[in-house]
């Protein structure tokens, strides 16, 4: 048993402490539409009672790291409750969204799309951009991104004059990788008739457009595990798999706060020293040469302390596909440089 649940069984404070996090969740306005949807209830029914028994059965099950126990053992009672608080509100958010057959299904074109895209780079461009995706079937430079009054026609019509591929594809078949392929190169078509110029499409709006077709509300089982792999034909041979898409649950302002927390402990030097490697891109010996003694040494603690404050607020115990953890993971340093240039100090 981890010292975090013998804290739990044991301690005479942690029903207090832990009771506050309960009523700051349900109290919030904000979360109750998100804990009616994640514990499948009415919002009448929503009550103290049936929360502290989903906040302790999360909280025994989970595996926190050791960091979460040291905040209370340092007596940081607040920031523990910010930061189980936190991921008890991330847990209900992966519990509503993977249930969400449209949001699984687009990351799984997301996913598609991205490993095509890949191995294919000649006549695929596939662009992310913080939490959406783009993608076209050719690879000019500097090709834009659709502008959105473009689609709101098309879609107020269901994409009713979009058209399906002439092949047959059926319900049971959307999932596969050669179909998404083919749904995607048609809703490309159909884009050059409407539009009359090559744009970046909206990975989203392909999945509208699927979805207009197709009922898909009962969900599609999809498969996660790994690349695609293809027989000696190029068939999928990995078509009849399962799985749940997590969900994306660090969004851009919880990054942010990070990322300025982050900052807020470190030494003025140490931010200096930071971003002569990271955003000047010189090397440790070149910053050494600046004056700054002991660069490496600094370095490798303001990476380790990097590292332990996504560890402390969850980020790596999401099973993110790599394309969202990367994009999160670039929106967080790019706002921990901008931390250090300004030199801003965390507010709570």
């Amino acid at each position: 048993m981890s010292n975090f649940h013998k804290w739990l069984e044991e301690s005479p404070d942690c029903h207090n402490i832990l009771e506050d996090c309960i009523k700051s969740i349900l109290y919030s306005y904000k979360n109750r539409s998100l804990l009616k949807d994640a514990l499948k209830i009415k919002e009448d029914e929503l009550s103290v009672e049936l929360l502290r028994a989903e906040f302790w059965l999360f909280l025994k099950e989970k595996k926190f790291s050791k960091d979460v126990y040291n905040l209370i053992h340092q007596g940081e009672i607040t920031k523990f409750q910010s930061v189980i608080t936190f991921q008890f509100i991330n847990h209900c958010k992966n519990e509503r969204r993977s249930k969400d057959p449209f949001y699984n299904y687009y990351q799984h074109i997301r996913r598609v799309l991205g490993e095509e895209a890949k191995k294919d780079r000649d006549n695929y461009t596939y662009k992310a951009e913080k939490n959406k995706a783009f993608y076209a079937f050719c690879r000019e430079q500097d090709i834009e991104i659709t502008p959105e009054n473009l689609w709101a026609p098309h879609e107020q019509s269901n994409y009713c004059n979009w058209v399906l591929p002439d092949q047959e594809i059926s319900s049971k078949e959307v999932k596969q990788k050669r179909n998404i392929l083919c749904l995607a190169e048609r809703f490309w078509d159909n884009s050059l008739g409407f539009f009359q110029k090559k744009y970046l499409l909206p990975v989203n709006n392909l999945t509208s457009y699927v979805f207009s077709k197709y009922n898909l509300m009962e969900g599609v089982e999809i498969d996660e595990r790994g690349s695609y792999e293809e027989d000696e034909k190029g068939n999928d041979i990995r078509d009849e798999m399962s799985f749940s898409s997590p969900a994306s649950v660090l969004n851009l302002k919880d990054l942010e706060d990070m990322a300025r927390e982050l900052v807020h402990n470190w030494e003025n030097f140490q931010r200096e020293i930071f971003l002569k490697r990271y955003k000047d891109g010189l090397t440790a010996k070149a910053v050494e040469a600046l004056g700054y003694k002991s660069v490496d040494y600094h370095l490798k603690k303001l990476e380790y302390s990097l590292k332990e404050s996504l560890n402390l607020w969850g980020f790596f115990d999401v099973d993110e596909n790599e394309e969202v953890r990367r994009e999160q993971f670039s929106y967080f340093f790019s706002k921990i440089l901008e931390f250090c240039e300004k030199g801003q100090r965390y507010r709570k």
